[in-house]
């Protein structure tokens, strides 16, 4: 039983959560007493030997230009040619909005059950049971596998990175490649700031600030812990803030830590602090 890992990439920088989830591949690898390789589509990236320092054995890459971009039935079909060609029995992806786009279209293609939102590892004592959050974060449920291949989607910063030490063998895979059903016109990327899919600590605030004036607050607070900064729905509704930062609009975040700011008056404030999948903490 073979496990394949997708490694997802952006501007020839391998994103945290693909380290993440190649640590979680891992140690799935160990208790199933296999090996765990990944998978990089399109040009790839500097330094993907270093992911052998968390478990991954090999790296397939798949160097072709079409795939820079995603197109979710492009990377399908290439995806499940390395399946094909790997063996690969478990399919691992982050639930970023690659593993959104793609994991239910190679589930399906596949004929592979899906679990997404996953936040430990299987329980293979009796079976193979996924925990994942439902709910937004708010419980859990225990979701039982029964297909030959299986894919999670693991939730973002619900299961850290693990080093273990080693250099991944890289391999380069020759598959065909579909020509993209989309072209894409043009790109607008948000820069400078942290992403909230991949943020550990978040400093976030809502109507309770007053008006976007005092949201200095979230901002500075944010700089000097290294967060990410993020609002409620009625907030980027009346433009208080962009839209990106609405927590609600990226629920990969639910697996953060969070600092609220819950009111401002007469030159005070209040705080409280929310643990990953947890409920609001007592204010501080």
């Amino acid at each position: 039983m073979s496990i394949l890992v997708f490694i997802d990439h952006a501007e020839g920088t391998i994103k945290k959560s693909s380290f993440e989830s190649a640590s979680y591949a891992s140690q799935l690898a160990g208790q199933l007493s296999t090996t765990a390789e990944a998978v990089v589509l399109g040009t790839a990236p500097s330094g993907l030997e270093q992911l052998g320092n968390y478990g991954i054995k090999k790296v397939n890459t798949v160097s072709n230009p079409v795939l820079d971009t995603l197109d979710s039935q492009a990377y399908t079909h290439a995806l499940a040619q390395v399946v094909s060609t790997t063996d690969a029995e478990i399919i691992i992806f982050s639930k970023n909005s690659v593993g959104i786009a793609v994991a239910p279209r190679l589930s399906v293609k596949l004929k592979a059950g899906l679990v997404s939102g996953a936040v430990a590892l299987p329980d293979i004592s009796n079976g193979f049971v996924v925990k994942k959050s439902v709910f937004s974060g708010k419980a859990f449920a225990h979701i039982s596998i029964a297909t030959a291949k299986k894919i999670i989607a693991l939730n973002p910063n619900s299961f850290g990175v693990h080093a273990t030490g080693g250099t991944a063998e890289i391999a380069a895979l020759n598959i065909t490649v579909e020509a993209p059903k989309v072209e894409v016109l043009s790109t607008s990327k948000i820069e400078g700031e942290i992403s909230l899919s991949e943020a550990e600590l978040v400093v976030s605030g809502g109507r309770g600030l007053k008006g976007p004036e005092n949201w200095g607050l979230v901002t500075d607070l944010a700089k000097a812990l290294g967060a990410a900064t993020a609002c409620s729905r009625p907030v980027s509704d009346v433009n208080w803030r962009p839209h990106h930062e609405h927590v609600r609009s990226n629920r990969a975040c639910n697996s953060a830590q969070f600092i609220y700011c819950n009111w401002y008056f007469g030159g005070y404030t209040t705080f409280s602090w929310r643990k990953p999948q947890q409920s609001y903490c007592s204010d501080k």
